[in-house]
């Protein structure tokens, strides 16, 4: 979820200008989402399917639903996060994906 966390051999740009432009594009839908209603409703069903989906992959003896899906929507928040902050040159994306490496882990310990 992390645009250039991984490499990508085959991108004929520098992995640097393919993350970026991967950014603003992701920053330019969100900015259209919030002037338009049925826009921001499919990104908004979008983020409660993946909330859904992550929350249904941590194990359920200590994650009732509700505390799992509170778990992810965290995730995701975190990475939204993330995503600005390399928007900003504020963070490199290896960097990016260490910290939501160390979250996942987290997420997934607590739940043992």
């Amino acid at each position: 979820m992390i645009p250039g966390a991984v490499p990508d051999p085959a991108a004929e740009q520098h992995p640097d200008d393919t993350w970026r432009i991967q950014m603003m594009a992701w920053l330019a839908v969100v900015n259209r989402a919030a002037r338009n209603p049925e826009m921001s409703s499919r990104l908004s069903a979008g983020s409660d399917r993946l909330a859904e989906a992550i929350a249904a992959t941590l194990p359920a003896p200590r994650h009732p639903r509700e505390d799992a899906l509170s778990t992810a929507r965290g995730l995701l928040s975190l990475v939204e996060g993330l995503l600005l902050q390399l928007a900003r040159g504020d963070i490199d994306p290896a960097r990016a994906s260490s910290v939501v490496t160390r979250f996942v882990a987290l997420a997934f310990d607590a739940s043992r």
